[in-house]
């Protein structure tokens, strides 16, 4: 069935050459899921965070196995934010482009974050892929969400 997917969603760029946008709605609606994310986060809201993920929704992080559904995402964020910050962050995850594709989009963008640690400043780079897609209520859910981190990092 994911084949299926991949082959349905794939033909049209492929067959019909999609063009990717940096304006207009759908590209706005994708910087706000972006940015109710990093908000989110920053907020260390496990909840948040993962209410932006589709139910069936696949989180490819580095680090560990990936990910399957809303649930093993909402556990993975209330892990990772069970641990007190010992350090003040910030994060950044501008959108570079959008490929719109009726009900989908496939989003890329890059990200940072940064933990200051004694006046110490310690940024990690990375880049990601989303693949999310219109609700009937008109927003916008993550369905699958992938990044890895530039080399070095500066740790």
């Amino acid at each position: 069935m994911k084949k299926l997917l991949l082959l349905l969603l794939f033909f049209p760029l492929v067959s019909f050459g999609q063009n990717f946008i940096n304006k207009g709605a759908v590209y706005e609606a994708q910087k706000d899921l972006l940015n109710n994310f990093v908000k989110a986060w920053l907020n260390e809201d496990a909840e948040g965070c993962a209410s932006l993920y589709d139910n069936d929704a696949i989180y490819m992080i580095p680090g560990i196995p990936v990910l399957e559904g809303y649930s093993s995402i909402l556990d993975s964020y209330k892990q990772q934010f069970s641990i007190p910050r010992d350090y003040i962050a910030s994060m950044q995850e501008p959108v570079v482009e959008v490929l719109p594709m009726d009900d989908w989009a496939m989003v890329r963008g890059t990200g940072n974050s940064k933990k200051i640690i004694n006046g110490d400043s310690l940024t990690k780079n990375y880049k990601w892929i989303i693949l999310s897609r219109k609700q009937k209520d008109g927003s916008w859910k993550i369905v699958w969400d992938i990044f890895n981190y530039d080399h070095p990092i500066n740790e």
